[in-house]
């Protein structure tokens, strides 16, 4: 009974502390904006002074302009354009954000995975949701690197086979990060974020049976885009 009894409030603790998608995603992000506080305090810092010369001089629309571009980046959104007096503080914002969020993406993805090898593992609403949780990790990964629309085409053909003689439907992508993939039946919103390499895109589909997290591979005017039901093949239209 004792044995028993002791086997109870073992089930009962370890149920009480169980991780969740939810906490794994809520923990992340106090951390991640914990770890950012302080690099974007020094983005913004050494932004004012631009922002303040650009009143000075009377160019109201493009002090509007840097500090739009200011506040997306610390939001963790590419900025297409920057102002040249920023582009280069910007890289180097863009460096020490990647460097500041590895601590916390490194904890959440050992969580994820420890889910994952679980029994948690075993059920598809929960490994839906990490999937979720995963993806904004890897955005977060990918927001901070600079993007310009002219770096890759932004509008493909989509074929099923690799020789691209069949067109089988349409890519279009917006510098705004977002994407609409379809054929003349259907559509599919996504988006789309850089990652650390300039040839290789983060995708994710959001399609009738769920969010797709997908890679694009651009090679020139071809690309590849893996997706979890195989690779399909693009051309830039």
């Amino acid at each position: 009974m004792k044995h028993l009894l002791v086997a109870l409030l073992l089930v009962s603790f370890t149920s009480a502390f169980a991780d969740t998608p939810a906490k794994i995603a809520e923990d992340y992000r106090k951390a991640a904006a914990a770890a950012l506080v302080k690099v974007n305090e020094t983005l913004e810092k050494a932004t004012v002074p631009l922002i303040a010369t650009l009143v000075k001089a009377g160019d109201t629309a493009g002090a509007e302009e840097l500090q739009q571009q200011l506040k997306a980046k610390t939001a963790g959104e590419p900025v297409v354009k920057p102002q040249a007096s920023a582009a280069n503080m910007f890289k180097l914002y863009d460096a020490a954000r990647v460097k500041a969020l590895v601590p916390a993406q490194q904890a959440a993805v050992a969580r994820i995975d420890s889910m994952l090898a679980g029994s948690e593992g075993r059920k598809l609403e929960v490994v839906t949701e990490l999937g979720k949780v995963r993806a904004e990790i890897e955005a977060g990964k990918a927001a901070a690197v600079a993007v310009t629309t002219d770096s890759f085409p932004m509008h493909w053909s989509y074929h099923m086979k690799p020789d691209r003689l069949v067109d089988n439907g349409f890519v279009d992508m917006t510098p705004d990060g977002t994407l609409v993939m379809g054929n003349v039946n259907e559509s599919t919103p996504g988006k789309w974020s850089v990652t650390s390499k300039t040839n290789v895109l983060d995708v994710f589909l959001d399609t009738k049976k769920g969010r797709e997290n997908c890679l694009m591979r651009i090679n020139g005017n071809e690309a590849e885009l893996v997706r979890p039901i195989g690779t399909r093949y693009l051309k830039a239209r």
